[in-house]
Order: structure tokens, then sequence, then C-alpha cells
């Protein structure tokens, strides 16, 4: 079994500059990996097993809800640009602990590869930031 000293997460977007940015903003604290398209994806979680994975909605070959149905033990945070809840509900029912918003703000992506990191929240917590405190289990629950 692979040992790592930062968390290992897979960038699954087909937006060559979103991949980018997103390196540039978690390099120094993670091990990153990037791939543009759903197959990419699939083999990389399959190949690597990344602790988190920072997943498109909509990529080539079937998209972010593909790579969840196959991998339900994932631990993926869903990029969208598409804020449609039936999607977003969807990525919950299958597992998604988060979703961002492109754009999005440094600080917001920062506070929820964090969050979805963390062993303490159970799968499917929402976990956009400025709903945290209304979205986690009440202490004892």
């Amino acid at each position: 079994m692979e040992t790592r000293e930062k968390p290992l997460i897979l960038i699954a977007d087909d937006d060559e500059d979103i991949r980018q940015l997103l390196v540039h903003i978690l390099r120094e604290d993670y091990d990153l990996l990037c791939v543009g398209d759903t197959i990419g994806a699939l083999e990389a979680v399959k190949s690597r097993r990344p602790d988190l994975v920072l997943l498109d909605m909509t990529m080539p070959g079937g998209g972010g809800l593909e790579v969840l149905r196959a991998g339900p033990e994932l631990r993926a945070v869903m990029l969208t640009g598409d804020d449609r809840a039936d999607s977003i509900e969807q990525a919950f029912a299958l597992g998604a602990r988060g979703y961002i918003s492109k754009p999005f703000a440094i600080d917001e992506l920062k506070g929820v590869v964090e969050h979805a990191l963390s062993a303490i929240l159970p799968r499917g917590v929402e976990l956009r930031p400025w709903r945290l405190a209304e979205s986690a289990p009440a202490a004892g629950a």
C-alpha cells in the first residue's frame, strides 16, 4: 500500500485553465494528479486511490456522476458551473461530500477541501461554507 506525506487529490476537469488554477491553489498542501476527462478520472481513481477527488460534473465521456457511480466509496467534491438542484442532489445521493460552484472563491475552495478530507464528517453532508453549521449533524446525534 502506498504511503503518502500529504493527501493525494485528483483534479478531474476538462477545462485546462481550471486544472491549472486548482494546482496553483492547492500544490503547497496536497499531492495532486490532474486528468481532463471521465475515462482518465476512472483510471486514476482505480490505480491511484486518491484521498479526495475534485470532480467536474460535465466532462467528455460521461462526467462526474459516472465517476461517482463507479466508485461509491470515493471522497468527492463536485465542481460545477451548473447549480441545478437535481444535478447536485444526484451527486449527494451518489456519495459526494460537497460541491463548489464555478467561479469559486479561493477561501471557499480551501475550506471545502479541508472539510471533505476530514474523517469526522459523514458522506453526503453538505459542505458549502456558508451552511456548515446548518448542515453538520448535531453533537451526539
